[in-house]
Parts: structure tokens; C-alpha cells; sequence
């Protein structure tokens, strides 16, 4: 048999929701919404939360991931206006050296972005003259081209563990690679073919590969 509500208290029930008083408006006459509760797409919150449609949690409205905690992602190490960090040189030339100091000066203030060639040629200068200063003040033969001597001097820097295993495999590379700054045939693309040219991101990161080589030939 069945437990049904007697019709009087069924009739009762009906009438007290009916009766119930609902949301009241503001002094514009427009109603809020319910502070939680399923909105639409079926997801709990407040205002009726985010729809399946949404962004997933910790991405932007383009979809990029954010990092953890909010806010933005750090620049990579490259993105910065001049070739130095802080446009400040990481190593010292001693006075005498006049040509080389101009050389650090005048990259200290050049913006790479705005200069990107004038930045190529004293780079490519900056190593060459502190690779001679190294090979001079050790007494290293001259191997006939600024890669070969390079790789010299990098060699007998390692050994007197003045670079890394790993700094020296860079340099290295460096050094063998196809249309890189350490090979001549590079700046005369940059100065001759209209479809060779380099920007800040590609001298940034040269830069920060043979830093320590370049410090280490200027340090006593």
C-alpha cells in the first residue's frame, strides 16, 4: 500500500512554496544572482562558476600557461637591451689595452635591437683581441685563423682549469659550427648578402656562450 502525504498536507506543502517569499530586488528594481550553486556548464561556485568551455586553472585568456602563484613568466636570460647584463662588461682589460676598452665602452651602450651589426662587428673584435692577448701572454703560436686559435687558447685553458669541461665543450662548438661568429665567412654574409642578417636574440645568446672564454683571456 502505498505511503502517499495525506491530499491536505500535500495541498498544505504546495502552498507555504508558493507563498514563500522570493529574492528581493535592489533600488534599481534588478534582482542578484544566488551567491553559489550550479551555473551554467554545471559547476559549482561563486556567480555561477566557470562553464566546461573555460580556460583550464593557471592559464591566461590566450591559453598560455601561467607560473605557478599568478603573474608573469621571468624573461629568458637573452631578453635584455644591450649584449652585457646591466650593459656592465663581467671582466677587467687593463688600461693599456686602449683599443679593447673603446671596444667594451661603446658595446656597454649600443642597444642591440636598434644596432644589431654594429653589436656583430665589435663582438667579433672583442673576441678576436682577447684571444691575441691570451696567446701573447702565454707564449701559444699563432695557428693561422681566428677558429683554430681559438680552440688554442680554450684547450690550454681547460688544462690549467680555467674553464669548465662544459664551458670548454661550448666554446668548441662553437667554434666548428657552420656561419657562426667565430668563423670570418660569417660577417661577410652579414655585410653582403641582403638575406643574412642576425638579431639580439642570436648575439645574446653568442655572447653568453663565450663569456667565460672571453673574461678568462683578460684575467692575470
Amino acid at each position: 500500500m502505498s505511503q502517499d502525504a495525506p491530499a491536505g498536507a500535500q495541498g498544505k506543502n504546495d502552498g507555504d512554496a508558493q507563498n514563500k517569499p522570493g529574492p528581493k530586488p535592489d533600488s534599481d528594481g534588478k534582482i542578484a544572482p544566488p551567491l553559489s550553486g550550479p551555473g551554467p556548464g554545471g559547476t559549482s561556485g561563486a556567480g555561477g562558476g566557470q562553464s566546461k568551455g573555460g580556460n583550464p586553472e593557471g592559464q591566461g585568456e590566450s591559453g598560455e600557461q601561467k607560473p605557478p602563484g599568478g603573474g608573469t613568466r621571468p624573461k629568458p636570460a637573452w631578453d635584455r637591451p644591450r649584449l652585457f647584463y646591466r650593459g656592465i662588461f663581467p671582466g677587467k682589460i687593463p688600461d693599456e689595452h686602449t683599443k679593447a676598452k673603446s671596444v667594451v665602452a661603446d658595446l656597454c651602450k649600443l642597444e642591440t635591437e636598434k644596432t644589431p651589426l654594429a653589436v656583430a662587428f665589435l663582438l667579433r673584435a672583442l673576441v678576436e683581441m682577447s684571444e691575441r692577448n691570451y696567446r701573447d701572454k702565454n707564449g701559444l703560436s699563432d695557428k693561422d685563423g681566428l677558429r683554430k686559435n681559438i680552440l688554442q687558447a680554450a684547450t690550454h685553458m681547460k688544462a690549467n682549469q680555467l674553464l669548465s669541461a662544459e664551458q670548454f665543450e661550448v666554446v668548441e662548438r662553437r667554434s666548428n659550427t657552420n656561419n657562426d661568429m667565430l668563423n670570418i665567412q660569417t660577417l661577410q654574409n652579414f655585410l653582403h648578402k641582403a638575406s643574412f642578417h642576425t638579431d639580439r636574440h642570436w648575439l645574446h645568446t653568442f655572447w653568453d656562450d663565450v663569456r667565460p672564454f672571453v673574461v678568462a683571456c683578460w684575467n692575470d
